[in-house]
């Protein structure tokens, strides 16, 4: 069955920079980056005045939230259903709001579980392959094609994909917990330290890594594309050569990602949005330092209102207080013994993954 038998599509809302308003006289504003793994997220709204909102733009629970187009291909498709909120709410222009249909053999929550199958992912991705790849339109949306059984198999299967999803959600909040137990060690530990103060510059060598040439990168790893290619942002994909080495660490160098902090014992590659650091003194652990690091807002040092760039020689005056490098490898003993843990819950959360898109695939693909 086509999508647009089970839903009616609704258009943002358009605003000028005057419409814009505050929290108190405004409507909330969704937008795409407000899409996060399936869910909605309200700490970043903008307001807008209620006259530009349309009565059928305000979300009604139950409506499935889409990013139809933005700068990010990564975005376009990203869904996420709306529960409540604790005002009235609206979203904004680059996407769209999917309004299910009443009807007595369709399970409406079957319908929004789709979006989440890798089924609606591979169609969305077929979809977003033409000439313009950051959005799509009404008719890519309307030809999504789904499965629907009969309606007892749709109740049981949201069931199961529910309890198997609330499993994974369990194990998700388990990760956080076990990231959350090294900052609060690395606070107790080194927050209230007196250590000698270095600046970065004489601990460690910061340079700019290196704009990548043909071949372009890859998203799979194998012989030729072997080295982890490193961005502003982390992992960006694969690449023919290395061209650093050994325990660093990457600072995002432009952008909204400038200070975002990353660590990598191996070869790899760093592109020209990332800063390397490279320790050269035995009074510094890497990986010691990737956490002293990482505790900073390192954005404050970025210059530059449009696109905020930190510079090398600015990463290099960041004051460092050292406590004893005993003192830090002890640190580093109760970090890898956490490590072993995060790579245990990071695998089974892979497999309940792998899991729920096997059984979304049983249900939203037909025979």
């Amino acid at each position: 069955m086509f999508l647009k038998e089970l839903v009616e599509q609704v258009r943002g809302v358009s605003y000028k920079p005057a419409d814009v308003s505050n929290k108190e006289n405004g409507i909330p504003i969704l937008r795409a980056s407000n899409i996060q793994k399936g869910a909605l997220n309200f700490d970043d709204l903008v307001y807008v005045k209620k006259e530009v909102v349309k009565e059928a733009q305000f979300l009604v629970k139950g409506d499935v939230l889409i990013c139809t187009s933005s700068g990010s291909k990564d975005l376009v498709g990203k869904a996420g259903v709306f529960h409540d909120y604790n005002d009235p709410v609206s979203f904004g222009a680059f996407c769209k709001v999917l309004r299910i249909k009443k009807c007595n053999t369709i399970d409406e929550d079957f319908v929004r579980l789709f979006f989440n199958s890798p089924s609606y992912r591979r169609q969305i991705s077929d979809a977003s392959n033409g000439a313009n790849i950051n959005n799509i339109n009404a008719d890519n949306i309307n030809n999504l094609d789904i499965n629907i059984p009969d309606l007892d198999t749709q109740k049981n299967a949201v069931l199961e994909l529910n309890s198997i999803a609330l499993l994974l959600r369990k194990k998700e909040q388990d990760l956080f917990m076990l990231k959350e137990l090294i900052c609060s060690k690395y606070n107790e530990m080194f927050s209230e330290y007196d250590g000698a103060n270095k600046e970065l510059g004489e601990l460690a060598n910061v340079s700019s890594g290196d704009a990548l040439t043909a071949p372009s990168i890859s998203e799979i790893q194998d012989d030729v594309f072997k080295y982890v290619v490193f961005g502003a942002n982390g992992v960006r994909g694969y690449y023919s050569k290395a061209n650093r080495k050994n325990k660093c660490i990457l600072v995002g160098r432009v952008g909204a990602q400038a200070g975002n902090v990353h660590y990598f014992d191996g070869d790899f590659f760093a592109t020209e949005h990332a800063l390397v650091v490279e320790t050269f003194s035995d009074l510094v652990e890497p990986e010691w330092l990737y956490y002293e690091l990482g505790s900073r807002d390192l954005f404050s040092i970025a210059k530059g209102a449009a696109q905020p760039v930190i510079s090398s020689s600015n990463l290099k005056k960041e004051i460092i207080k050292l406590p004893e490098i005993a003192k830090q490898r002890e640190f580093l003993v109760y970090v890898h013994l956490v490590n072993e843990n995060l790579d245990t819950v990071n695998k089974q959360i892979g497999d309940i993954e792998e899991l729920l898109d096997k059984k979304m695939d049983e249900y939203y693909l037909k025979d």
